[in-house]
């Protein structure tokens, strides 16, 4: 199979799977989110704070070091391996010992037992983390798409039974631990790789080098990401943080949906053309192209219908955290994008440069979030992140990876502007429509204006002859040929 049919039968097995898995995560959200209150949701964020920092050290960098590497062999597999398994049972050790302090910390002696089973992911995540990149690296998403939907499906099953059975915050932990097993579970399942032989000093070193400026900037991001969660529990309690955590995860629906999908795939196959400048800046624009066309248009719908959305979906009980949701949408939208970077400098090796630019942006950004707590809302802590991530560190975020393959900011913005404008002004369209039947039922506010819509956005593309559009169109319409021709062929054969 040609590096062109392995990248899109990957994408489509990708595509497929996280569609699946994601509907379901979605429809146990929202039962969970009216089981469940904002409370309980606050204090599962309190102790991911935690545990999520931790778990950046249980694979060291060295999972996406395996799948970058141009020659592998099974030494390096033992030994990231068995570093792993020791990592992640000092990990997990460190986080149950920690337990009271974080608890203490936010004052909220209810975290303290929550950590203690939390800790448990810490250990059986990493154990299946070469498995994953075996996977990953043979470009096996059919494999990886079906281990993720069970391990979905089986521990959202589970987390409404014991929401249902007022469960309360243990519902969510059960539903992250349950599913680590099966997604660790799964990938064992998958592979037939065992380590058959033990650590070896020289095969982590020659790994280091990618996988040490990796962790640090991952280190670096996560906290970035997660200063937010921090000050809002510590200074304004579970309740103030479930609502913001859930306007979050709302507006990081589309770079997991889209941008993270792609990711699995883009990542490894860009890796394997890592040479080719030309060709490397060629797919990445057509793919960064294609994200604009889909996250685009979604972050300005859910940005003109924020209230109505989270009225009829999670329920008036959440109301509150739709001011937040509407700054962070503007944010989504640039993050689907910004974070496609990452391609761009694990794919030529550059990690050290990944690194430096994390150190500084990662400063700044908690600075921001440190301005926006002191201001005393949720909200002020959203619009200063928007600012800062937006409007402040948008260009140089493009620009410096850039370099590495020759794409100028100018040529990346001609690609993103025009489903930018048409987007904006669908959702401009649904405000006024919006105002004239704000007073209608949620769901009904949601059907009216959700349709038509998107039929304007795509209006709008055809009219303007939007080039990442069009050439979307004609590749979705050749492979639908080339598949219609190849069933042809093995029905006369």
């Amino acid at each position: 199979m040609s590096w062109l049919q392995q990248t899109m039968s990957g994408l489509a097995w990708s595509t497929a799977g996280r569609a699946a898995a994601q509907v379901f995560t979605f429809v146990v959200t929202i039962l969970l989110a009216r089981v469940l209150g904002p409370d309980d949701f606050g204090l599962l964020g309190m102790t991911v704070v935690f545990t999520g920092f931790v778990a950046l050290f249980g694979e060291l960098g060295f999972g996406a070091a395996l799948i970058q590497r141009e020659h592998l062999e099974d030494r390096h597999l033992a030994s990231v391996f068995w570093l792993n398994l020791a990592t992640a049972l000092a990990l997990a050790a460190l986080v149950a010992v920690c337990a009271p302090l974080i608890a203490s910390f936010y004052r909220e002696p209810r975290v303290q037992p929550l950590l203690y089973v939390v800790a448990l992911d810490l250990f059986i995540l990493p154990l299946g983390a070469v498995q994953r990149s075996i996977l990953s690296r043979a470009m096996r998403f059919r494999a990886l798409a079906v281990i993720e939907t069970l391990a979905v499906v089986g521990s959202g099953a589970i987390a409404l039974a014991m929401a249902f059975a007022d469960f309360g915050a243990w519902a969510l932990v059960a539903k992250s631990v349950i599913g680590s097993l099966m997604m660790t579970a799964g990938a064992w399942l998958a592979s037939s790789w065992r380590p058959r032989s033990g650590p070896d000093v020289k095969s982590l070193r020659e790994l280091l080098r990618f996988s040490s400026n990796l962790l640090g900037f991952s280190v670096l991001n996560y906290w970035a990401r997660r200063s937010d969660d921090l000050l809002i529990g510590r200074f304004f309690g579970p309740a103030a943080l479930g609502l913001y955590d859930r306007a979050y995860s709302i507006m990081m629906m589309p770079l997991s949906e889209i941008t993270g999908v792609l990711g699995r795939v883009m990542f490894p196959a860009l890796s394997r053309i890592q040479g080719d400048k030309q060709r490397v800046k060629a797919v990445y624009l057509k793919t960064v192209g294609a994200i604009a066309l889909l996250t685009f248009p979604l972050t300005s719908l859910l940005l003109a219908l924020a209230e109505p959305f989270v009225v009829a979906v999670f329920g008036a009980q959440w109301i509150a955290m739709v001011p937040s949701l509407r700054i962070l949408c503007i944010v989504a939208a640039f993050q689907s994008i910004g974070t496609t970077v990452g391609w761009l400098y694990q794919s030529q090796g550059r990690t050290d440069l990944m690194l430096r630019w994390g150190a500084l942006a990662s400063v700044l950004i908690i600075a921001a979030i440190g301005v926006g707590t002191t201001l005393g809302s949720i909200e002020a802590v959203a619009l200063c992140y928007a600012i800062m991530t937006v409007g402040l560190l948008s260009y140089p975020q493009f620009a410096i990876p850039g370099r590495l393959i020759g794409l100028r900011v100018t040529e990346l913005a001609r690609v993103l502007w025009p489903p930018l404008l048409c987007s904006a002004l669908m959702g401009a369209a649904v405000s006024v429509i919006l105002s004239w039947i704000n007073t209608w039922p949620s769901v009904l506010q949601l059907g009216v204006c959700v349709p038509p819509a998107l039929l304007f956005y795509v209006a709008l593309l055809r009219l303007g002859n939007v080039r990442s559009f069009t050439e979307l169109r004609d590749f979705v319409q050749q492979r639908l040929q080339a598949r219609r021709t190849a069933t042809a062929r093995g029905a006369r054969a």
